[in-house]
């Protein structure tokens, strides 16, 4: 997620997986990878009041998070499962 100072936010999503397949033994049989590749940007704009970060993204959704800042992260917590950010640059 990108949250620019102009409001402009911008998200993507991309999997990365990799397995080794082993037989009872634990000998290797085989691996197998997964990647999802570049996913398209979602688009839209940011806007936070101190306790609370609200996305509308440009397709017409919208999100709003609970927020906590501290070392270089912040940790969004809604109804689902938190999310944790690390500040990339």
């Amino acid at each position: 997620i990108t949250l620019r100072p102009d409001g402009a936010c911008l998200s993507s999503a991309r999997t990365l997986a990799s397995m080794t397949h082993k037989d009872a033994q634990g000998d290797t049989t085989g691996s197998s990878g997964l990647d999802s590749g570049d996913d398209a940007q979602r688009q839209g704009t940011w806007a936070a009041d101190g306790r609370r970060l609200i996305m509308q993204w440009a397709d017409g959704g919208g999100e709003e998070w609970e927020y906590e800042l501290g070392g270089g992260a912040m940790l969004l917590k809604g109804s689902g499962q938190p999310k944790l950010y690390q500040k990339v640059n």
